[in-house]
């Protein structure tokens, strides 16, 4: 397999799978054979398994508009004890035109209206009617980077999930904040979970905690906790005619699927700080990335209810936090 090393090919490949996806950038120098190893379609999802197994969330991907350099910013960082700066990324696309990050999956990030898997893409395609009501149900195609094409799926999706819905990533399934404008309480839809699974390609639907259903869907966000959807209700006030949270209730699900599991963790409260303008997400070691009411990024500890200051200034909805992870799909 290899023209100057005389390895046996499954030897090589248990050497080349472990390193960096630089390294093997490199790799595909040295001869033709390394070159067409490295991108075979095997090999890259051996490698892209491999990384999934070892990967510890050490970096992440930070971007945001800084107030400070008036310019917007796609930065790692070394999640450790500290939160230290390690490397600015360029943006690959040139335009003029603003692009929010639509999902993260497996070191593939997806911006516009978009949400990505490892090999896939799926969207929601909904139509308004003159009075901006939502038609349901959507067109939802999927695309295939293995075959550079859309396709659609015939499926009745009841659902609507808006276009500001956080996403999360769990247990091979997309999940969004959503509803079904047919189940109602009172007057209004109920707040659900929507989720897509990504192998089977069927739709589904989870319960929210209690409290969770009736509360204003801006209110609402998931993340991913320890490998958990999690939940984000965040309580509102009004301080200087903008909109803070006062206090922030985080739910867990324990047991995926159930609803009965959902536990609440903590309640991330900084009101002695003036509020809360966002809440991002988890750190590695479990505190919580939140956006404070001057647009400063914090990292709130709940096991002391205190806050570390970051030193980082930017425009709280710009904010975006993605566990960061090397990935040779697309090379």
């Amino acid at each position: 397999m290899c023209d100057s090393i005389d390895l046996p090919q499954e030897i090589l490949i248990q050497i080349l799978v472990k390193l960096p996806v630089k390294s093997l950038v490199r790799c595909r120098c040295v001869s033709r054979s390394w070159d067409a190893l490295v991108t075979d379609p095997s090999f890259v999802s051996l490698h892209l398994r491999h990384a999934m197994a070892s990967h510890d969330h050490s970096v992440v991907l930070l971007r945001h508009y800084s107030l400070t350099q008036h310019k917007e910013r796609n930065t790692l960082y070394l999640d450790g004890e500290s939160f230290l700066e390690h490397q600015e990324l360029e943006f690959p696309l040139t335009t003029n035109e603003t692009y929010y990050l639509a999902g993260s999956c497996n070191g593939l990030l997806c911006f516009s209206d978009y949400i990505i898997n490892h090999l896939q893409v799926v969207r929601l395609i909904y139509i308004l009617r003159r009075n901006w009501s939502v038609m349901v149900p959507p067109e939802v195609e999927v695309y295939e980077l293995k075959t550079n094409a859309w396709r659609g799926i015939q499926a009745a999706v009841p659902y609507v999930i808006p276009e500001s819905s956080s996403q999360a990533f769990v247990n091979g399934a997309i999940h969004w904040i959503g509803y079904n404008p047919d189940d109602k309480v009172g007057s209004y839809p109920r707040s659900i979970v929507v989720l897509f699974d990504m192998h089977d390609e069927v739709f589904g639907e989870m319960e929210l905690p209690k409290g969770g259903d009736n509360a204003n869907r801006l209110n609402l966000s998931l993340a991913v906790h320890q490998d958990s959807i999690c939940l984000l209700h965040c309580h509102p006030m009004e301080e200087d005619g903008h909109q803070l949270y006062g206090v922030c209730w985080v739910w867990v699900m324990k047991e995926y699927g159930t609803s009965d599991s959902w536990s609440k963790l903590f309640t991330i409260n900084i009101g002695e700080h003036g509020g809360i303008g966002r809440v991002l997400g988890f750190r590695k070691q479990g505190d919580v990335l939140v956006v404070a009411h001057n647009d400063e990024l914090v990292s709130y500890d709940s096991r002391s209810q205190s806050i570390s200051r970051l030193g980082l200034y930017g425009v709280a909805r710009s904010f975006e936090v993605i566990p960061y992870m090397d990935c040779l799909v697309l090379v």
